[in-house]
């Protein structure tokens, strides 16, 4: 699976940081420190490990349909985790590790119950899950 980045002066071969600001791309992010993320629409972060692990809380979905994607453009020999709120599988995992450059990781929001919503993977390129 290739991913293509775009702007209006690099068409079709823009980096992540070209692409982050650009009308194509608005809702990616950077993922370079331990936080929380809430995301209210459908969002892509990107990470790069310097030296520490980055440990990331994702923040339960806000509608059905809702998309997550990170991936990894950098690893100095760490790893960014990603904690769930609730069990993205049957195997009950809540944790995704990518653990080296390239590795990334799709989920979308799914109704849990009459009202409650949960994140599910979509898929899963090299990411560990726990």
């Amino acid at each position: 699976m290739a991913l293509i980045l775009s702007t209006t002066t690099n068409p079709g071969n823009a980096t992540w940081s070209e692409a982050a600001g650009s009308a194509i791309a608005q809702n990616v992010s950077f993922l370079l420190a331990d936080g929380v993320i809430s995301p209210t629409e459908s969002t892509s972060y990107y990470t790069a490990t310097a030296g520490t692990q980055i440990d990331i809380t994702v923040a339960a979905p806000v509608f059905a349909g809702q998309m997550l994607t990170v991936f990894m453009s950098a690893d100095a020999g760490q790893n960014t985790v990603l904690t769930f709120p609730l069990a993205l599988n049957s195997a009950g995992n809540t944790v995704v590790t990518l653990n080296d450059a390239n590795d990334s990781f799709g989920a979308i929001a799914i109704a849990s119950g009459l009202t409650a919503l949960r994140w599910v993977p979509l898929f899963n390129n090299g990411c560990t899950l726990s």
